[in-house]
């Protein structure tokens, strides 16, 4: 059962025109999450265990050459702004580990019963 990883893009930060281009985008948010099936002896229970990264990143300004006017963006084009500036590999194992925390705490909160 293995863990699926995925992205989402959040909030895109434009300018409104800069240098003869209309809404371009300097500043990305987005979330890369993970999920994986919960098992109980080995077999799945079909719950799953979710959890994600937020993060912001400023983008490089395209020229009026490689310029892509907002109402033509995707979110595939967008990542491919993100990503290489990224650790996934990093993003990764953090998230396992969050995942692996989750299913074998070793921290919980108690109170007193005063």
């Amino acid at each position: 059962m293995a863990t699926e990883y995925g992205y989402t893009i959040g909030m895109l930060t434009c300018y409104i025109d800069k240098d003869n281009m209309q809404d371009l985008v300097y500043n990305a948010s987005y979330t890369y999450w993970a999920k994986t099936p919960t098992t109980n002896s080995g077999q799945a229970t079909g719950n799953e265990i979710q959890v994600a990264i937020n993060g912001s990143i400023n983008l490089t300004e395209p020229n009026l050459e490689n310029y892509i006017p907002f109402d033509s963006l995707t979110d595939k084009i967008v990542w491919g702004w993100i990503e290489p500036q990224l650790d996934i590999e990093q993003i990764k194992l953090t998230l396992d580990k969050q995942i692996d925390d989750i299913k074998h705490p070793v921290t919980e909160i108690k109170y007193l019963n005063n």
